[in-house]
């Protein structure tokens, strides 16, 4: 799961942000921290990894940005969180990522056998940006599994939600209105 991020802002998005990335922790069986490796470790940092650390879940630091080898020295200042080994990155170069992976993946549990498609009726939630239909959802599901939001497009992920109703199983499936039309492009 990609979220906001732990660290929101104090308005009510903030605080959905924040929210979400917390059920996302929850969830998850690892969990990678990344870190902007140009600006350095930054105030309330060493709070979420006490947050994270906390969980027992397997804990990858990752600093990304790291695109060439000067930029290195750079990872000193992340060695204060006293978790190692740290993973420094380049997303944009792809750069470091498969020894993160190849870690990731050593230390995730064993999956359970699953179908390879969640089973039940596919029921599709469509429509324009803030019409409420992470509102629907949420309400349906019983629980706050989307964030809702004033502003337009804050759901950006294509959404699979299980859901059983008087005997059958279902599966709500949401995406984006935005997004749907960018990849139809």
């Amino acid at each position: 799961a990609d979220t906001g991020g732990l660290v929101g802002g104090e308005d009510d998005l903030g605080l959905l942000v924040q929210r979400q990335a917390q059920v996302a922790v929850a969830d998850a069986d690892a969990i990678l921290l990344v870190m902007d490796g140009k600006v350095g470790p930054q105030p309330g940092d060493a709070e979420v990894v006490d947050y994270l650390r906390a969980t027992g879940k397997p804990l990858f630091l990752v600093i990304n940005k790291i695109d060439h080898p000067a930029r290195e020295e750079l990872l000193a200042d992340f060695y204060r969180f006293g978790l190692s080994p740290l993973y420094p990155v380049s997303a944009a170069h792809k750069l470091g990522l498969s020894a993160l992976l190849d870690d990731v993946l050593q230390d995730l549990p064993q999956p359970p056998e699953l179908p390879e498609e969640t089973p039940g009726i596919r029921v599709a939630v469509v429509g324009r940006p803030n019409v409420g239909k992470s509102s629907f959802i949420n309400r349906v599901l019983g629980e706050e599994r989307l964030i809702v939001s004033d502003r337009p497009g804050t759901t950006r992920d294509v959404m699979y939600a299980p859901l059983t109703f008087q005997g059958p199983d279902y599966v709500l499936v949401y995406r984006n209105h935005k997004l749907a039309t960018l990849e139809a492009k």
